[in-house]
């Protein structure tokens, strides 16, 4: 019963290290996703429309949606061929394309519908998932320009941002807002930073809880067992001989218990992951590098050695006396 309990402690201390790790790990790469999606340089968003002669811009048209009752996405209308992105729009009015980090957080498959509501005026767009574009920066839903402009009643060749390579000259009075590629990428480095913290304690907390549960669940054995390793010492076996029978039997536990919670923890978390990154306006992919499960074996490992060696101290103050009082 003592070792049941051990290993569902151990699967919690494994879950907890899955977690901690792969969030440190998923962070970091982060940053790096959003700069292999970003094409562009500048980003200005309009509150008038400004009319552009320059070479390697491109206009586009926001407007911002939601998706079932409680999620912002960005419709975004692009042009067909639109240098920035690597993706051939189309001009069904009907058809969308939808970036990986929306497929991905809200488990949307191509072929299926997907319903946005206007946060403005709360009109309805109604479209049909025509592919699934790699893009990790934000949660967007892309489709035609004129066609967007059509379905919120605007003009044919209206829009209200621009995208360049480089920085452009446009008056002020019609900015909203500029922003950069390197302070997206910046921003999202911010996040990493503030939830280091977060990831130390995970880490932390589960270190404290393998040492804990191992040393307090073999405790309890050995106590129970008092009265025999008492009378094995009377006997002539010596603390290396008892350590041997009662405590090394626990490894075997541990091992074992290390096999079945690494898989079954990763399956809990890559569903966890969801749940935990479901109130973020964006979508940041669950990643474990392989050096995480060394880390994982190599910490539960060394938590039992720490433990094991407070329980060899344990067993070793059992006296031969015990024997005799269980007599009496």
């Amino acid at each position: 019963g003592n070792y049941i309990i051990l290993s569902i402690a151990l699967l919690l201390v494994v879950i907890l290290l899955i977690f901690g790790l792969g969030m440190k790990y998923s962070l970091e790469k982060y940053p790096d996703d959003i700069s292999n999606s970003i094409q562009n340089e500048y980003t200005y968003y309009l509150k008038y429309a400004y009319e552009l002669e320059e070479d390697n811009t491109a206009k586009a048209v926001d407007i911002n949606c939601v998706w079932n009752e409680k999620y912002n996405i960005t419709l975004r209308g692009i042009d067909d061929a639109c240098m920035y992105y690597d993706m051939n729009i189309g001009n069904d009015e009907n058809s969308c394309i939808i970036s990986s980090a929306v497929a991905k957080k809200f488990g949307l498959k191509k072929g299926m519908n997907i319903s946005l509501k206007n946060s403005g005026d709360y009109s309805i767009y109604e479209f049909n998932i025509d592919e699934i574009y790699d893009y990790n920066d934000g949660l967007y839903v892309f489709t035609n320009r004129a066609n967007l402009n059509q379905l919120a009643d605007n003009d044919t060749d209206y829009f209200n941002v621009v995208l360049s390579n480089h920085k452009l000259d446009i008056p002020n009075e019609y900015i909203y807002a500029e922003l950069t590629k390197k302070e997206i990428v910046d921003a999202s480095d911010t996040i990493v930073s503030m939830l280091k913290a977060m990831i130390v304690m995970l880490l932390g907390a589960a270190v404290i809880v393998s040492v804990v549960s191992i040393y307090i669940l073999v405790k309890i054995i050995l106590d129970k067992e008092k009265s025999h390793i008492s009378l094995i010492k009377i006997l002539g076996y010596q603390d290396q001989e008892i350590n041997r029978i009662y405590l090394n039997s626990t490894f075997a536990v541990v091992l074992s218990s290390l096999v079945i919670a690494i898989p079954v923890g990763n399956f809990v978390l890559q569903r966890l992951w969801l749940k935990t990154i479901a109130s973020i306006q964006a979508y940041i992919e669950f990643h474990l590098e392989y050096e995480a499960y060394g880390i994982i074996v190599l910490t539960v490992i060394g938590t039992y050695l720490i433990s094991n060696f407070l329980l060899k101290k344990h067993a070793a103050k059992i006296s031969m006396t015990e024997a005799l009082k269980t007599r009496e």
